[in-house]
């Protein structure tokens, strides 16, 4: 007895074994207060309504309706405040209007005048040198050498020679007045060139007047505006002056004829001082500033919207954005948000008590909701702020892209992975209020989001592998993909625009998805709870606990493999997570691994029961303490929290029977009283598990199932009768020792779970046909063959 005593108390004794379970009372005590404290929940839902407004709307003004240039209104905007703002549409307008206004620039060339004046006054000289030469000569005589001179004299002029035209001068003319005639020509020219000759292809634009004009720069730099005249127009009017000097018709078609090879264009176009005037005239222009009184029509309804309707309606966003700056937490639109935000939240809370089961109500898990909603707030807020910004292109079209661009569902994706469907569907229901308030009330925006984040609640439902996450959110980008096609094909919207939004809906979504993969492992480490991923990790029988386990306490390994069984089937039937079922059954009992020889399933056939010679009040302290120890092992090796609770609970405060009631025997023997007053003697406190009792569905199952499945080892007769009996029994016993008042399950439930653990342990425990034995099986065999033959 002695040596029993220091094998499992160390040095300090009963005392030590007293103070460690006080210890272990009063960290309970202080979990119980921060899990259950319903001012710790207050504390936590007002915080993250704070910080949900302060993200979701400090700084933001209310978005109005998303518009396409050529897009028909769906909707009337009125401005509900006075503004103005400098339109750039129509200041850009005005500038190419005052730039079509301002005549181009052209400088003057005389340098083909002065090459055609040399050419006519060598003419004029050869023409009187030649009549000079040859005056004695008849007039017929002198046109025919002269004709055959001047060929050879234009032989060397870089100018056509109209040969006849000029013999038709110089018979016309007196020898006296070839000269004068070609001088007074030439001076016509000359005023027809000072006002400058153009070219067409050139090109030139009208000013506001029906004449065209240029503006000529001469050398002195001085610029003035005059009409223009085309090469054909200079013909006419080298023409009309020709009429006007005293000459015969034949005298007047030769002249012309002479003359207009000196009609060239002579206007080049000036590019450096016509942009430096046109400069110059732009510095003057005043921005067309566009003031809009409060009750003015923005955008009417049915109208086609034009780029000023959407600048317009960018400026009145504007306009109110500065607003909520400047009053960013008591202006009009803060204030609206905030009451909306507090209904939502009381709501939100109210569900909450309503819907959650118990192993979400604490306040562990609304602090876990709450750090993911508003991180998926942030983000939300963070993508809108980013995309309109100065990075990106501030178009109507980038603007409808941009809604749907935000990460709706991470919040709700996470809490689905790691608290379950019900969570989830709450947080999916407060995102999309959020987001469609940000968004003006919109509420289009909240069934899109709503839609989309269940959708990907959906089929994330239960993943076991991170491929389904991604698969999840791929399909639900899918789901919104196709709503905003519907929506873009009721818009009017271009197959274009519609097509990028399938894409980066799509894109992003699986884009998303990977961000969660890899979130979910960290919020599993910070709040200490496990998805299905991890769950299905710790069931591989490679983990160290379970190699263990099998061992040195195969008898418990066993006796865990059939609990997860018995479990897990019942989870299936009462809509709890199986899941978790299976992966707690398997470590439930890993506090026995310190001294495996104490219980019955690990012990030898014929070998000794180190009860037999301990005290009851002692073997029942050892049973009692495979608990505390196997939250110790369990807080070693890193398991779940939700494993630590099982391991806690899958006794609850049940009475050790066994050992009270020998201990009951061992006190009526030696007092020698009967058992009622011996029941008073035994404190039966010493004979129960320390608790808690059941918490949620899965740990209430598992106690059940933990007792139906070492009882029933106990059957000397394995049939449907017996195995009802001693369901019923432990069914019967622990509702009345009050052991499952805290577990969140009804009658029907606990009917469900009686079903489906008769049906597990008839399985477990069906009987096989006896098999003959060596002598009988030859006497069998030889019958066989005799009838055979």
């Amino acid at each position: 007895m002695t040596s029993f005593f220091q094998k499992v108390l160390n040095p300090n004794g009963r005392g030590h074994t007293r103070s460690r379970r006080v210890r272990e009372q009063r960290i309970q005590a202080q979990y119980n207060f921060v899990e259950k404290s319903r001012r710790i929940t207050f504390l936590i839902f007002s915080i993250t309504t704070a910080i949900l407004i302060l993200t979701a709307f400090l700084g933001q003004a209310p978005s109005g309706p998303r518009l396409l240039p050529e897009q028909v209104a769906k909707t009337r905007v009125i401005a509900d405040l006075d503004f103005q703002y400098e339109s750039a549409i129509l200041t850009e307008r005005k500038s190419d209007r005052i730039q079509k206004q301002i005549p181009p620039v052209y400088s003057v060339d005389f340098t083909h005048f002065s090459s055609f004046e040399v050419y006519i006054n060598e003419l004029n000289e050869f023409l009187v040198s030649f009549s000079r030469e040859h005056s004695e000569l008849e007039m017929s005589e002198q046109i025919g050498l002269l004709d055959t001179s001047l060929r050879e004299w234009f032989a060397a002029q870089p100018y056509a020679a109209d040969i006849n035209s000029i013999l038709t001068v110089y018979q016309e003319t007196e020898n006296t007045t070839n000269y004068r005639v070609l001088q007074q020509g030439l001076t016509l020219l000359w005023n027809i060139y000072r006002q400058g000759i153009f070219a067409p292809i050139t090109g030139i634009v009208e000013n506001d007047s029906t004449l065209n004009v240029v503006q000529i720069v001469d050398d002195s730099g001085e610029i003035k505006k005059q009409r223009y005249q085309e090469v054909s127009e200079a013909l006419i009017r080298l023409r009309q002056n020709l009429s006007g000097l005293q000459t015969n018709e034949a005298q007047f078609f030769a002249l012309f004829e002479i003359l207009k090879e000196g009609i060239k264009p002579n206007l080049f176009y000036n590019e450096l001082i016509h942009q430096q005037l046109t400069q110059e005239a732009l510095a003057q222009i005043q921005p067309e500033i566009i003031n809009v009184q409060r009750g003015d029509t923005i955008i009417e309804l049915g109208s086609i919207v034009s780029r000023i309707d959407i600048e317009k309606l960018d400026a009145y966003e504007d306009s109110k954005q500065d607003i909520a700056e400047q009053e960013p937490f008591f202006g009009e639109f803060m204030l609206q948000r905030i009451f909306y935000t507090l209904i939502i939240m009381a709501s939100l809370g109210l569900l909450m008590h309503l819907l959650l089961s118990g192993r979400n109500r604490t306040n562990r898990s609304y602090t876990m909701m709450a750090i993911i909603v508003l991180f998926n707030i942030a983000a939300i807020r963070f993508v809108l702020e980013i995309g309109e910004s100065d990075l990106f292109d501030d178009t109507g079209a980038f603007n409808t892209l941009l809604i749907y661009a935000p990460p709706f569902l991470i919040a709700p994706v996470v809490i689905n992975l790691l608290l379950g469907v019900t969570p989830a569907i709450l947080c999916a229901i407060l995102v999309s209020a959020l987001y469609s308030m940000m968004q003006g009330n919109n509420t289009e925006m909240f069934l899109f989001v709503l839609l989309y984040n269940a959708v990907a609640i959906l089929v994330s439902c239960h993943a076991r592998v991170r491929s389904r996450i991604v698969n999840a959110c791929f399909v639900a980008g899918l789901t919104l993909a196709l709503l905003v096609a519907i929506q873009g094909f009721f818009d009017g919207e271009s197959f274009t625009i519609i097509g990028q939004k399938i894409i980066l809906l799509t894109v992003l979504s699986v884009i998303y998805g990977m961000l969660i993969v890899g979130i979910v492992p960290i919020m599993e480490a910070i709040f200490k709870v496990s998805s299905d991923i991890t769950l299905l990790e710790l069931t591989d029988f490679n983990h160290p606990l379970l190699r263990k386990m099998q061992m040195e306490a195969p008898g418990t390994y066993h006796h865990s493999l059939m609990v997860a069984n018995i479990a897990e089937k019942a989870a299936l039937e009462v809509g709890a997570n199986p899941l978790v079922c299976r992966t707690c059954s398997l470590f439930h009992d890993i506090g026995k691994l310190q001294k495996p020889e104490y219980f019955a399933e690990n012990q030898q056939v014929g070998a000794p029961n180190p009860h037999d010679n301990m005290k009851p009040s002692m073997s029942a302290l050892v049973i009692k303490n495979h608990v505390s120890e196997g939250v110790d092992m369990a807080r070693k090796y890193s398991l779940p929290r939700i494993v630590i609770d099982i391991i806690r609970q899958h006794h609850a405060a049940s009475l050790i029977r066994y050992f009270y009631m020998q201990a009951i025997k061992e006190t009526m023997s030696i007092m020698k009283i009967d058992e009622a007053e011996a029941k008073a003697q035994v404190d039966q406190s010493n004979y129960r598990y320390e608790g808690p009792k059941p918490q949620f569905k899965e740990s209430a199952i598992i106690f059940l199932a933990d007792s139906v499945e070492a009882a029933s080892r106990s059957l000397k007769k394995v049939n449907q009768q017996s195995v009802e009996d001693l369901i019923d029994s432990i069914i019967r016993n622990a509702t009345s020792d009050q052991q499952l008042d805290d577990a969140p399950l009804s009658f029907q439930e606990l009917a469900s779970i009686r079903t489906s653990f008769i049906m597990s342990v008839l399985n477990m425990l069906h009987s096989r046909v006896e098999y003959p034995k060596s002598a009988e099986a030859k006497t069998t065999r030889s019958v066989a063959n005799v009838a055979s033959n």
